[in-house]
């Protein structure tokens, strides 16, 4: 699969699921998070972000470049 991988963001589980030829099974471990003592998390809207942008070059970037799409959508806010 190694091949197939996206350099786009950090987001290797959604790389990896959408590179393989065949569709993978996981198993989900049930994990309880112990309460946070320092620092803040790291997720925020620009890591969503990302992930859109990722999960959108594996399903349609081959027909429509992602930065071709950002710069659109940049084009048609500054219209509208």
């Amino acid at each position: 699969l190694v091949p197939g991988l996206s350099a786009i963001g950090f987001k290797i589980l959604l790389d990896i699921m959408t590179a393989s030829p065949r569709p993978l099974t996981f198993l989900e471990l049930p994990y309880t998070f112990r309460l946070r003592s320092e620092g803040e998390s790291k997720l925020d809207h620009v890591v969503a972000m990302e992930f859109l942008i990722a999960l959108y070059d594996r399903l349609f970037g081959r027909i429509v470049p992602v930065r071709f799409v950002m710069f659109s959508a940049i084009g048609a806010l500054g219209a509208l």
